[in-house]
């Protein structure tokens, strides 16, 4: 399995969107190659529905999501998730893909994992001046 370039942020959020995901009815597959070239976080296969949904976990929002989403849409996903713990992330997703790429709009989906825990800021070194 070829590794991804997340951080240990990104790789809990991908392992715990995959544990949410393994049922019987569902493959879950973590960092899979799609039409050759995209590596897709997670792929989630549905044996019920006989669908296919592309998970990317997005920690920043950059016009590379956007990318994704044609990425894996185009090789082949029924559905595209973008999952990330920044509410603002998704918003600022959502408003890219509205503008640029309405038309995928009813095929992506978001979902805020607002209970992964956030690392505050260390203010020791203000608070505390040797």
């Amino acid at each position: 399995m070829r590794r991804g370039k997340g951080g240990d942020l990104h790789r809990t959020c991908v392992e715990l969107i995959e544990t949410m995901n393994r049922t019987p009815d569902t493959i879950v597959t973590r960092e899979r190659i799609l039409g050759g070239v995209k590596l897709v976080d997670l792929l989630i296969f549905s044996l019920r529905s006989k669908k296919l949904l592309g998970v990317e976990v997005q920690l920043r929002a950059t016009d590379h999501a956007l990318h994704n989403v044609e990425a894996d849409l185009a090789a082949g996903c029924d559905q595209v998730l973008i999952a990330s713990p920044y509410r603002h992330v998704l918003e600022s997703i959502r408003g890219k893909i509205e503008l640029t790429i309405p038309w995928f709009r009813d095929r992506v989906d978001y979902l805020h994992l607002e209970f992964i825990p956030q690392k505050k800021k260390n203010n020791n070194a203000r608070n505390n001046p040797e």
